[in-house]
């Protein structure tokens, strides 16, 4: 999952809304009173000799703390959940001669239960029950999940996996994968698709376990018949470049489609390259377009580049310099250099003026020193010809070294040419 902590982006976001925005202590204050408004008000339907107002009130304050949203929520000076508060007290107060029944707000078991209870916070801890809430309501809080989708019941496996999240990605405390991919474990081999995947991931990189490619590939597997977008991209990549198993792209393709269909930009991304290079599919650069585009519109970088040529050569869609040019920037604002190496060829047309060739001969630069030698090639032109930067022939030949150095065959012929071999 992508690795953003939502609760710092949240406060960040609402703090010039709401004066001051909520601490961390207080979101998880927040979040186990809202687990326990759950259960107290579901708790009330069991109580005996209820009148009917009672009831329905349980019902309409359950219904207002479902239907908070996520701003909501993350802004101190919220109304709405002073009012839910104030209103809850009341009820509070109204139910007390009615005995209550207990209810059972996670589905748990007893291993589940003894490593759970050694999690504790003592501003909210109670008994094991509330313990066990409260790991999911931090997992919950650190996941970025919001309240207008949080239910009763947690399966165990949701709960193994979100804390194996926790440990992962340092989310409440320090990083520690070894504990991460135990719990990943207990979860995949429950079948949990996403911890199926998650534990893909740890064989992959080598984190809490010793790297295994082949097992990578198996988790991997077994989360993307479950139709895991993630896993299904990260199967298709395997496949590919013969990773864990044995290379097969036209199968690796398969699943990128299915993962591209879910949404998923990089799919996308490789979807399009494979239609792009697809010289005997009919429309290939059609279809290629199209994915790219899709790529794009979820700001990934490369996809941006891509529709950016795309747009300059008018393949696959109608030419157009002026979104070529949008697209390009759009790519370069994120550090691509592929990018800057087309938009400054691009800014050496005639179309486009001697200003526009100064950015040219920077954005080429700042492509080389990346270390791309097409644009280390293309700089070494630069200072040759004098576009965009005052001729200098010892430029010139060291980018053309440069070049050459990586494998560059233009960057070796114009070398050659500058400084031809004594004979």
């Amino acid at each position: 999952m992508e690795k953003v902590d939502q609760i710092e982006k949240v406060q960040n976001n609402t703090a010039g809304n709401a004066g001051k925005a909520l601490t961390r202590e207080e979101l998880k204050a927040f979040f186990d009173r809202y687990f326990q408004v759950k259960a107290f008000c579901d708790a009330a339907a069991l109580r005996s000799s209820m009148p009917e107002d009672l009831q329905l009130r349980c019902r309409e304050i359950k219904a207002q703390y479902e239907a908070l949203d996520l701003d909501c929520i993350t802004m101190a000076s919220c109304k709405s959940i002073q009012q839910l508060y104030a209103q809850l007290a009341e009820l509070e107060k109204a139910l007390e001669p009615y005995p209550a029944q207990e209810v059972v707000v996670l589905e748990t078991d007893d291993e589940a239960e003894t490593e759970f209870d050694n999690v504790e916070d003592d501003a909210i801890r109670r008994n094991k029950r509330r313990a066990l809430r409260l790991n999911v309501a931090v997992a919950v809080i650190v996941l970025g999940a919001v309240a207008g989708v949080l239910v009763l019941l947690v399966p165990v496996q949701w709960v193994q996996n979100a804390m194996g999240c926790i440990y992962y990605y340092g989310r409440v405390g320090e990083v520690d994968y070894t504990e991460a991919e135990r719990w990943f474990r207990k979860a995949a081999e429950a079948g949990y698709a996403k911890a199926q995947y998650n534990l893909g991931m740890c064989y992959d990189t080598g984190h809490g376990i010793k790297q295994d490619y082949v097992e990578a590939v198996n988790w991997y597997r077994k989360a993307a018949v479950q139709d895991h977008e993630l896993a299904q991209l990260a199967l298709g990549i395997c496949l590919e470049e013969g990773r864990g198993v044995e290379a097969d792209y036209a199968e690796a393709v398969r699943w990128y489609e299915k993962s591209a269909e879910q949404g998923v930009p990089e799919a996308q991304y490789r979807m399009a390259l494979y239609y792009y290079k697809s010289e005997d599919e009919p429309n290939h650069f059609q279809k290629a377009y199209r994915y790219f585009k899709k790529a794009a519109e979820q700001d990934h970088a490369q996809a941006q580049c891509r529709v950016g040529r795309c747009k300059e050569l008018g393949l696959g869609t109608e030419r157009n310099w002026v979104k070529a040019e949008e697209y390009y920037r759009k790519a370069i604002e994120k550090g691509d250099s592929k990018a800057q190496y087309y938009l400054a060829l691009m800014l050496t047309d005639s179309k486009f003026s001697d200003k526009d060739r100064l950015e040219a001969a920077d954005l080429m630069r700042k492509s080389a020193d990346s270390g791309n030698s097409d644009a280390q090639y293309e700089l070494g032109r630069f200072y040759e010809e004098g576009i965009g930067v005052k001729k200098s022939r010892k430029e010139a030949l060291r980018w053309y070294i440069k070049a050459a150095d990586r494998g560059n065959k233009k960057a070796q012929e114009a070398w050659e040419q500058l400084v031809p071999p004594v004979k």
